[in-house]
């Protein structure tokens, strides 16, 4: 089975709204474009997720079991790429002047300003 990482939180989103419409200003698609990308979501992953009835749309039982490990995944993933962020790219704040403002108090300017935005006092 293979599941694009987008497909899954849009799906996601279509089950929360259970409407295509609704679900795809949501994510800033039009409607045709969310249900091409669901339609080519449940054959990525091989299964049908949803009975499609002339105004409604409801999920199949593989449409409730992806649900509820998808909405966890992505809560999962997510935590994932905050550690990432935090631990290899570290939390460190750049700031760039040019050399010709630099005066003999600038060192102490610029430790006030990391106290003011690291919230230090």
């Amino acid at each position: 089975m293979t599941m694009n990482l987008e497909h899954l939180r849009n799906f996601i989103e279509v089950t929360k709204e259970m409407n295509i419409s609704k679900a795809a200003k949501r994510v800033r698609l039009t409607q045709p474009a969310l249900s091409r990308q669901m339609a080519v979501f449940e054959n990525d992953t091989g299964w049908s997720l949803f009975e499609r009835g002339p105004k409604s749309i409801k999920l199949t039982r593989a449409g409730e079991i992806l649900k509820h490990h998808g909405a966890a995944m992505l809560v999962q993933i997510d935590r994932i790429e905050t550690q990432l962020r935090r631990e290899i790219e570290g939390e460190e704040i750049r700031v760039g002047y040019a050399p010709s403002l630099e005066v003999k108090s600038s060192s102490v300017r610029w430790a006030g300003f990391a106290n003011f935005i690291l919230g230090s006092k």
